[in-house]
C-alpha cells in the first residue's frame, strides 16, 4: 500500500478515523477496468454471466451520465494463505470501469497474502485512464468488519465514503472526477500489486470463502438486480471467483470463491413491530426469505437472543438492549451469507404504566417497576392511574385512584413515597367515581401536587398533597348531570390545570377554563366513547372500537389497533416526550397499541382473554 497525498483529494473524518497503526507500506495494489476472460476458457460456469479475466460480482450498465451514486455493504472476508506465492482480495463498490470504459471511482477493502503476512485495509482509488496509479490507503479493517460504502457525484465533482461499522470508523474523501457515469458495479476483483515479492496483474486471487453485498442501492434505489448482470472471474485456468444470483428484493448477492455458485443471501423484508424501548425485550417478527436453520440475528451490532426458524421467509428474535435511535437489522445464515436492512427497526426511550381493575400497576417501555399502596386482588375497583406532575427529573411516582375516589400513592425505588392526598370527592361504598387529573400548582413558593376527581354525574372535585393548599385548587367543570352516571373521563392540557371532561358520547365539556371544542367522534345516545387525552394543540378520544378521533388543531392519526363491533378499548394517553411523540391505547386485556409515531412497546401486564386493563398513562 502507498499512503495518500495531497494531490488524491482531502479525507474529511466524520465520526473517528481509520487507524493506520501496524499497516505496511511495502505492498501496493491497484484495480484496473474490466478485462474479459481469455478466449480459450471465455465458457461461463453459469450461462447467465459474463466472464472477466479479474471481477466478479454485479455490474449495471446504462447511457453515459446514468449513475450518479453507488452503495454497498459487506463483511470483509478471511483470506487463506496458498500453499506458495502471494494472493490478493478486493471488494468495493464503484462507478465506471465497464464495458471498454477506461475510467473508474471505487473504494472498497483489501485481504493482501504476501507471501510471508497478511493484512487488510480500506482503500480508495480514482482512474481517469492510463497511468494506473496505486490506491489510497485509507487504514486498517479486520476479517468479519462490517463495512458500508458509498460514491456519489455530481457534476466533476465526487464523494467516496466508507464505515467500518464494527469498529466505529468513518472515512470520506472530495475528488474529482470525470468520468462518464456509464456503469455501476459492486465487484470482488482479483488486484493489480506490487513489493518486495515482485508484481502481479492480476495477482492470485486469495481462497477468500464468500462474501454477501448486500444491500446495494444505485441513484438511491434499488437498483434491481438481475442474474444477466453478474460476472464471473476466470483468471485463465477455470471459474475462480462466481456469484449467486440476486436475492428476493433484488438489491443482494453472494459471492464466493471457486466455481460452485452459492445461493442468494437471505433477503430481510419486513421487521414487525418496527420500534421497541431502549431496555429490549420485545420478541419481533423477521419477514424476508432464504432463512436458514440456525440463522442468528443482530440489532445494528448487537446479538438478538431467543432466535426461532418459523420458515424460510420467517424469524422471530428477542431484541437486545440499544441507545435511543434507528438501527439496521441483520439476518446472517449458518452457511455464512448474511442480509442486511438498513434503518429497519427504531429504538424509543420513554414508557408508562397500566392498570388493572384490582389495583396492580404494571410498567411498560423502560419504565421501572413501583411500590404501590392500594391492592384489591379478586376486587375490580381500580379505575384510573395518573403520574406525579410535580416530580422532578429522574423522579417517578404518582397514584392510583379507587372506584369510591380514594386516592392511593405509588413509587419507584430512589423516589419519595408521594403523600396519601387530601380529597373532597370521596364515596365510601358508592363506586361513583370515574377519573381523576393531576396538575402542579405553586403555592407561596413550593410546588404542590393537585387535581380533580370526576364523579359519575360530571361533579369535580378537588384534592392536594396538603390540606393546607385544598383552597387554591380550582375545578370548575361545565357540564353536570345530577343522577345520570354518564360522565366518564377526563383530562388536563399537559403543563396547565384546565383541560376536559367527556361523557359516555363523546361530547367534551371544557374545565377551569379551557377553550371549547368539537369532537369529530361523538355518538348521541351511544355510550361508545372510551377515554380522552388532552394535547397542548388539542386532543383524541378513543371508541370502544379503537377509533382515534381528533379535536381542537390536533392532526388526524391513524389506530394500530382497532377491533370494529368489539368495545374492547380501554384508555388513551400521550406517549411522553422521551419517543417519538403520539398516543398509546390500551385494550383490556392489557395490549399496548401505539399511534402517531408512539413506539411499540411490550406490556408487562397482559391477560389475552381476561377484560381486566383498565387505564394507561405515559410516564418518562
Amino acid at each position: 500500500m502507498v499512503a495518500a497525498t495531497a494531490s488524491q483529494g482531502t479525507a474529511a473524518s466524520t465520526a473517528g478515523t481509520f487507524s493506520t497503526a501496524g499497516i505496511s507500506t511495502a505492498v501496493a495494489f491497484h484495480s484496473h477496468p474490466i478485462v474479459p476472460a481469455p478466449g480459450s476458457t471465455n465458457a461461463p460456469a453459469t450461462s447467465d454471466f459474463t466472464v472477466t479475466q479479474y471481477w466478479s460480482g454485479y455490474a449495471l450498465t446504462g447511457n453515459p451520465g446514468a449513475f450518479s451514486s453507488a452503495n454497498g455493504c459487506w463483511t470483509v472476508p478471511s483470506i487463506s494463505a496458498p500453499s506458495s506465492g502471494v494472493a490478493f482480495a478486493s471488494q468495493w463498490v464503484g462507478i465506471d470501469g465497464y464495458y471498454l470504459n477506461q475510467d473508474l471511482i471505487q473504494i472498497g477493502t483489501d485481504e493482501e497474502w504476501d507471501g510471508s503476512s497478511f493484512q487488510d485495509v480500506a482503500w480508495y482509488e480514482v482512474i481517469q485512464g492510463p497511468p494506473y496509479l496505486p490506491a489510497v490507503e485509507i487504514g486498517g479493517v479486520s476479517p468479519g468488519d462490517a463495512i458500508c460504502a458509498s460514491v456519489s457525484r455530481g457534476g466533476s465533482d465526487a464523494t467516496l465514503a466508507i464505515t467500518d461499522e464494527t469498529a466505529s470508523q468513518e472515512f470520506s474523501t472530495a475528488q474529482s472526477y470525470e468520468g462518464p457515469g456509464q456503469t455501476a458495479e459492486w465487484i470482488l476483483e482479483a488486484p493489480f500489486a506490487s513489493g518486495t515479492f515482485g508484481s502481479c496483474g492480476p495477482c492470485p486471487l486469495a481462497n477468500y470463502g464468500q462474501t454477501s453485498f448486500d444491500p446495494v442501492s444505485v441513484n438511491g434505489g434499488n437498483p434491481e438486480l438481475v442474474a444477466a448482470g453478474g460476472l464471473e472471474m476466470n483468471e485463465g485456468s477455470g471459474v475462480v471467483s462466481i456469484p449467486s444470483d440476486p436475492d428476493s428484493d433484488a438489491n443482494g448477492f453472494t459471492v464466493a470463491y471457486g466455481s460452485v455458485q452459492p445461493p442468494p443471501p437471505p433477503a430481510v423484508l419486513s421487521v414487525s413491530p418496527p420500534s421497541g424501548s431502549v431496555v429490549g425485550g420485545q420478541t419481533v417478527t423477521i419477514g424476508g426469505s432464504g432463512f436458514e436453520h440456525g440463522a442468528t440475528v443482530s440489532f445494528g451490532s448487537q446479538p438478538a437472543s431467543g432466535v426461532q426458524w418459523v420458515s424460510p421467509t420467517q424469524l422471530t428474535a428477542v431484541t437486545p438492549a440499544e441507545s435511543v435511535g434507528t438501527v439496521s437489522v441483520t439476518v446472517t445464515n449458518p452457511t455464512g451469507p448474511s442480509s442486511t436492512e438498513p434503518s429497519a427497526y427504531s429504538y424509543a426511550a420513554g414508557g408508562g404504566y397500566t392498570l388493572d381493575g384490582f389495583g396492580g400497576v404494571h410498567p411498560f417501555g423502560d419504565s421501572p417497576s413501583v411500590t404501590t399502596t392500594g391492592y384489591w386482588p379478586g376486587w375490580t375497583i381500580a379505575r384510573s392511574i395518573q403520574m406525579n406532575p410535580c416530580d422532578t427529573s429522574g423522579q417517578i411516582s404518582g397514584w392510583v385512584m379507587d372506584g369510591f375516589g380514594g386516592l392511593h400513592p405509588f413509587a419507584a425505588s430512589g423516589t419519595p413515597m408521594p403523600a396519601v392526598p387530601y380529597t373532597t370527592g370521596y364515596w365510601p361504598g358508592w363506586t361513583i367515581a370515574n377519573d381523576f387529573v393531576a396538575f402542579c400548582i405553586t403555592v407561596g413558593g413550593v410546588p404542590h401536587a393537585a387535581g380533580c376527581v370526576l364523579d359519575g354525574f360530571g361533579g369535580l372535585h378537588p384534592w392536594a398533597d396538603s390540606s393546607s393548599v385544598i383552597g387554591d385548587v380550582s375545578c370548575t367543570g361545565t357540564g353536570y348531570w345530577p343522577g345520570w352516571d354518564i360522565a366518564t373521563k377526563i383530562a388536563v392540557v399537559p403543563g396547565q390545570d384546565y383541560g376536559y371532561v367527556m361523557d359516555g358520547f363523546g361530547g367534551l365539556h371544557p374545565f377551569n377554563g379551557a377553550p371549547p371544542v368539537s369532537p369529530s367522534g361523538y355518538w348521541p345516545g351511544w355510550e361508545i366513547a372510551a377515554d380522552v387525552v388532552a394535547t397542548t394543540d388539542g386532543g383524541y378520544t378513543v371508541d370502544g372500537f379503537g377509533g382515534i378521533h381528533p379535536f381542537g388543531s390536533a392532526p388526524a392519526i391513524s389506530p394500530s389497533g382497532y377491533w370494529p363491533g368489539w368495545d374492547i378499548a380501554r384508555a388513551i394517553t400521550s406517549a411522553w416526550t422521551g419517543t417519538t411523540g403520539g398516543v398509546f391505547v390500551l385494550d383490556g386485556f392489557g395490549g399496548i397499541h401505539p399511534a402517531g409515531g408512539a413506539a411499540y412497546f411490550d406490556a408487562s401486564g397482559y391477560w389475552p382473554g381476561w377484560s381486566i386493563a383498565i387505564d394507561a398513562v405515559g410516564a418518562p
